[in-house]
């Protein structure tokens, strides 16, 4: 049986929709701890419990799972149902559910329907849930709320095996006894990839090829500690081993929440996770953008997985024939979406609706606090932006090295992303504000960018019109960090909380807390890419405001919007998403190029939706060039001219709607690349030239101006901060506390800081060289450990810089 996407309720006819009400209430009571199943002679695990709280005083927030969320688990129960439970393995579906939908109680929901009604009685097959560490706590709290074994347990056995859930977030938590006496676990990918590490190292063996040349190849052992012995292989893969040697599945059901992220079957996390696939009967992928950059993705998804048909797992299968991955086969999509995805977006459930705007503006990227214009930085930038036009086109020209090439075209471009925000930032960039925080970061305050100031003004105007909670979300932890401290500096924005890579575990939960604690104080949380992933921001905040360094995936711009939003908000909720573009700057190609993958990538591996293809080219996603054609170099107020690219939009829209006034029709909708942008510093911005907000409470022209609220005594912090420690004068010297590292990563890094400044040197010159000279001097300062924030391109997630 193929699953297919999911009809909305309201939709459905008079009698359908009594069948659902009917299935559903059917699913219930078979999972419900309280009833007893007896063709399976056991008791559901799950407990509903009521509004007034069933064991406790305290009111229970779950009280039944969503349709979507049963109808997933009944189509995955239904899947190969006739078959003998033993011939199963590679059974699985792709819960392809939107963020915010509840992905976690489906993966609960389809964990349960697995243990209670597929598993034969004499099978002790175990449920395996598996997620990223940032929502481990959040899967933990929401298994020890509902989910309860005991009931299928005698007295004694319920001593020992209390619920019969073990949550370890650490391998070390992965012991023999609690395993044995769990029925289902919980654990991180990063556990089960230690776990695996702690006995078995990857070798590189030399080999010498026909043509006598040497190589060197991967091959995985056993460990072997000093004495020359093999270290014990760890309790979770000996029992994986020991049923596998009975000829059983150890594992009933593997959930995988946001496997797309360690899907990849040539990393250690990616080949523990597929033996623990490969080992279960059913596979259940949970995410809401399974595609984000290639079409390859799916392929090693489904190959990590281990889902039938095999063919699923070969990227070739994937691709077409002659275009490598900037096309993606219809056959395979259309095959794929029609047995292995359960679909559930805004066409099956009701979100609350989110509106986008692209608010631009001229960056002014090398303005001093006197008005003038800093010459250096701008010849470093005009520098860095003609060394990433040779990096491409040395790339061009010499295929043999064009990987080299683009890696170092990939590192100017990260230089063009710290100018447009912040200029100290492209000088220095992310590894000189590590090694030298409190220089670095007093520079960036007594110098704030135009871009800065302008995201300032434009919060000050969001309180003003009485939004009180703002996320304020960056790629980019040192961009983030570089604006807190200005708002610390000028106050008038309330509780400032951080939620990034430096960030503890156990500090995220309570940050949380307290941001949201009070929804009539004002408050703005800034996140990373730590938090971009499950961390659930709602509800009371229902403003992002998305700054500096935008992710090179469109998928992974959504997911950290999509923070804000969830299917349990009220009716009514609106949500605004402000995105900061300086005009024409690499943010602008960045968007340009997020085209490909929203309207068609995404479409096509997501939703089977080619609607959005060129009729000439039905398979050809990529229709964009490459990212360095959207640039150039800055005029004599450090802001970026019109692109070909811009022009080109702008005159088609001109000829559009000429022609459309001449058919005396509607012009159309005007494109962000024609928008009239005024060359204005922030300063000299009115409010109205400012981002339009939405949603707000209050309108300041009808109520009056309200006066900036003073920071709260309870403030995180009441002076401009790095890694917990402050930068204010009982602190010159600059004693911050750092983690411990090796002496080669200290050299490593005393290096490239060396040849870094060398570097810049150059390129600060580098318009006295002519086109050859430039192309032939390599400039010795190049390193490959020079840029920790470099956005390749090719990989699948651009993480945050700090982390």
């Amino acid at each position: 049986m193929g699953a297919r996407p999911q009809a909305r309720f309201s939709s459905l006819a008079a009698q359908d929709k009594v069948k659902r009400r009917a299935s559903v209430a059917q699913f219930n009571k078979q999972i419900s701890k309280k009833e007893y199943f007896a063709a399976r002679k056991r008791y559901g695990c799950i407990d509903f419990g009521d509004a007034a709280g069933s064991s406790s005083s305290s009111p229970r927030k779950f009280t039944a799972f969503y349709d979507h969320q049963i109808l997933a688990a009944h189509n995955l129960i239904c899947k190969n149902f006739p078959e003998k439970y033993s011939e199963r393995a590679g059974t699985g579906l792709l819960f392809n559910h939107l963020m915010g939908c509840g992905k976690t109680h489906a993966g609960i929901a389809a964990a349960a329907v697995v243990k209670l009604c597929a598993v034969p009685i004499d099978d002790d097959g175990k449920a395996l849930i598996i997620c990223p560490p940032t929502v481990f706590a959040h899967w933990k709290a929401c298994i020890e709320e509902i989910v309860d074994f005991s009931n299928n347990y005698t007295d004694r056995e319920k001593l020992c095996r209390g619920k019969g859930v073990l949550c370890a977030s650490r391998h070390q938590d992965l012991t023999a006894e609690s395993i044995n006496n769990a029925d289902l676990i919980l654990t991180t990918q990063s556990a089960i990839s230690h776990a695996y590490l702690s006995y078995r190292i990857l070798l590189r063996i030399p080999y010498i090829t026909k043509g006598g040349h040497e190589r060197k190849r991967k091959e995985w052992a056993n460990r072997v500690d000093k004495k020359g012995h093999e270290i014990p292989m760890h309790p979770f893969f000996k029992f994986v081993f020991r049923h596998k040697a009975n000829g059983l599945k150890p594992f009933a059901v593997v959930v995988a929440d946001e496997m797309p992220l360690y899907c990849n079957p040539t990393t250690c996390v990616g080949r523990a996770v597929q033996f623990c696939c490969t080992n279960s009967t059913y596979v259940v992928a949970l995410s809401g953008k399974p595609a984000r950059s290639r079409p390859k993705q799916m392929a090693h998804l489904c190959k990590t997985a281990c889902w039938k048909p095999p063919s699923f797992g070969e990227v070739k299968q994937w691709h077409v024939q002659g275009q490598k991955d900037t096309a993606v086969s219809r056959k395979t999509v259309n095959a794929f979406m029609a047995e292995m995805v359960d679909l559930c977006d805004e066409t099956t459930v009701d979100l609350p609706e989110m509106t986008w705007s692209f608010y631009q503006f001229k960056p002014f990227m090398f303005l001093q606090t006197d008005g003038t214009v800093k010459d250096s930085q701008k010849k470093r930038h005009d520098g860095w932006m003609r060394w990433v036009k040779v990096k491409r086109q040395q790339a061009q020209m010499d295929p043999d090295f064009a990987s080299h090439y683009e890696s170092q075209m990939w590192r100017g471009l990260a230089r063009m992303t710290g100018y447009a925000f912040d200029a100290t930032l492209g000088d220095h960039m992310a590894l000189g504000f590590k090694e030298n925080p409190v220089e670095c970061y007093r520079m960036a305050l007594e110098q704030p960018s135009n871009t800065v100031r302008v995201i300032y003004r434009s919060a000050l105007k969001a309180f003003q019109h009485g939004i009180n909670k703002i996320l304020v979300y960056s790629n980019s932890a040192t961009q983030l960090q570089i604006f807190k401290n200005y708002c610390l500096d000028k106050g008038g924005c309330g509780k400032l909380l951080r939620y990034m890579g430096c960030t503890p575990q156990k500090k995220r939960d309570v940050t949380l807390q307290r941001f949201l604690r009070d929804p009539n104080e004002r408050g703005m949380l800034f996140m990373s890419s730590a938090g971009s992933v499950g961390t659930n921001v709602s509800p009371g905040c229902y403003t992002v405001f998305v700054i500096g360094d935008l992710p090179y995936n469109n998928s992974c711009l959504e997911q950290a919007v999509s923070r804000v939003r969830r299917i349990d908000q009220p009716e009514g909720t609106k949500i605004q998403v402000v995105v900061f573009e300086p005009q024409y700057s690499i943010s602008s190609a960045k968007l340009v190029q997020h085209i490909d993958k929203r309207e068609r990538l995404e479409r096509a591996l997501n939703r089977g939706d080619f609607s959005h293809f060129d009729p000439q080219r039905n398979e050809k996603w990529r229709l964009t060039t490459s990212i360095v054609d959207y640039l150039d170099d800055s005029d004599q107020n450090g802001n970026y001219p019109e692109s070909a690219h811009a022009r080109k939009v702008r005159l088609d829209y001109q000829a559009k709607v000429v022609a459309a006034t001449a058919a005396g029709e509607a012009p159309p909708e005007k494109p962000r690349e024609a928008e009239d942008v005024p060359a204005l510093k922030a300063d000299d911005l009115s409010d109205d030239q400012l981002p339009t907000i939405l949603h707000g409470t209050r309108d300041p022209k009808t109520d009056g101006p309200l006066a900036p609220e003073p920071d709260p005594s309870d403030s995180e912090e009441d002076e401009p901060i790095f890694e917990g420690r402050k930068l204010s004068s009982e602190n010159p010297a600059g004693r911050i506390a750092r983690k411990k590292t090796t002496k080669k990563k200290a050299r490593k890094t005393k290096k490239a800081l060396a040849s870094e400044a060398q570097l810049n040197a150059d390129l600060e010159n580098a318009d006295e060289l002519s086109d050859d000279e430039f192309i032939d001097n390599d400039f010795d300062g190049s390193s490959d450990e020079e840029e920790q924030d470099e956005p390749m391109e090719e990989e699948e997630d651009s993480g945050d810089e700090s982390e």
